[in-house]
This record gives C-alpha cells, sequence and structure tokens, in this order.
C-alpha cells in the first residue's frame, strides 16, 4: 500500500499546482492585453510621424517589444504556482491595477492535467 499512497500524494500534489494556476491565466491574459491596449493607443497617437509605409513594421516592432518584456514574467508566474508566485500575482495585479479590467478574455483550463505529464 505505500506505492499507492505515494501515487495519490503525488497526483494530489499535481492536481493542486493546476488548480493554484488557475489563478495565474486570467491575471497573465489581463497583464498582456493591458500592455497591448498601451501599446496600442501609444501607436494611435503617434502614427501620423511617421512614413505610411513603415506603419506595419512600427506595429510589428512595438507588438514585438511588449511580447518580449513580458515573456519572462508571464512564463515564471505559470510555472512556479506556489504560495510566493501566488503573491507575486497580487503584487502584479496590484502594480498595474489589473483589477480595474474587465474579466473578459479567454477562459482558464477547466481539465487538470493528464497523469504523468
Amino acid at each position: 500500500m505505500p506505492k499507492v499512497s505515494q501515487i495519490v500524494d503525488e497526483e494530489l500534489e499535481r492536481l493542486q499546482i493546476w488548480f493554484d494556476g488557475l489563478e495565474v491565466e486570467p491575471v497573465v491574459a489581463q497583464l498582456h492585453r493591458r500592455a497591448e491596449e498601451i501599446r496600442a493607443a501609444e501607436i494611435a497617437t503617434r502614427r501620423h510621424r511617421f512614413p505610411a509605409h513603415l506603419h506595419e513594421e512600427l506595429e510589428n516592432l512595438t507588438r514585438s517589444i511588449v511580447r518580449k518584456i513580458l515573456h519572462h514574467p508571464s512564463a515564471q508566474l505559470r510555472d512556479g504556482a506556489d504560495a510566493a508566485s501566488l503573491h507575486h500575482l497580487a503584487a502584479l495585479k496590484d502594480l498595474f491595477r489589473l483589477d480595474e479590467d474587465d474579466d473578459a478574455g479567454d477562459p482558464p483550463r477547466t481539465r487538470p492535467p493528464k497523469a504523468g505529464s
């Protein structure tokens, strides 16, 4: 029976990590939406300063910058669904005023990960 108990404990731990991760995904999505809103607003107010043939390149460049800036923090939050990252999550929501956003966006994953993955 010790082997069964060990397997159950491991799966419960995996389930808890998955469950904690459900809090992370909506905040990460809100952060990305907020950054995109800021990026788009800044481009909209300054687009006229650039020749028309550069508008698409300007869009691509600024989107790429935003993605690269947010990649590491987003990955860290997704990968570290523990008590410390949940504290970081609360700080992130506060710093970027993410609770003020609407709750629209992608729904969180609703199924736990498969055993052994």
